[in-house]
């Protein structure tokens, strides 16, 4: 696919950049002078309404699993702990037909932030020693869900 044109508002100020990598990944670049932090969102084609049938929660698991640690930077808390010392916060969202790893931080640390948040899926530290407490959080977001209306009809349908 080429680079496709983006279009925006005549109002908006900032420059934007469409790009598609070696790898096919599209990416959406957007620059503005007067930010005071950068940040950075992926997003994955895959949600919880793909799940295989009966193994609900896998990709909600998955995006819990990934925050876990990589070979590079093996230690559980090294993402948080980066973003929350250089001014950000992060974090993700699964969803009907996607995943979303999003952060932000000072903008000298971007360079940084991306390394980390590529990691994710370069060499994920995907083991047994989390994934019972994981398991446990995901059964627990789903309990807090059943009282959404929204996830009511959606579990009917399913």
């Amino acid at each position: 696919m080429q680079n496709a044109e983006v279009i925006k508002s005549m109002s908006d100020t900032r420059n934007y950049k469409h790009i598609t990598l070696p790898n096919q990944m599209q990416c959406l670049l957007v620059s503005d002078e007067e930010a005071d932090k950068s940040a950075a969102s992926l997003d994955v084609n895959v949600g919880f309404a793909l799940d295989p049938k009966p193994y609900f929660g896998c990709a909600h698991f998955l995006e819990h699993m990934l925050f876990q640690g990589s070979e590079k930077y093996p230690s559980e808390k090294e993402y948080f702990e980066y973003m929350k010392s250089n001014g950000g916060m992060c974090n993700a969202y699964t969803w009907l037909d996607n995943t979303n790893y999003h952060f932000e931080c000072s903008t000298q640390a971007l360079e940084g932030g991306l390394d980390r948040l590529a990691q994710f899926f370069i060499a994920p530290l995907i083991g047994e020693d989390n994934a019972k407490r994981e398991m446990e959080a995901v059964d627990s977001e789903f309990n807090m869900s059943q009282q959404n209306d929204f996830f009511r009809y959606f579990h009917l349908m399913c």
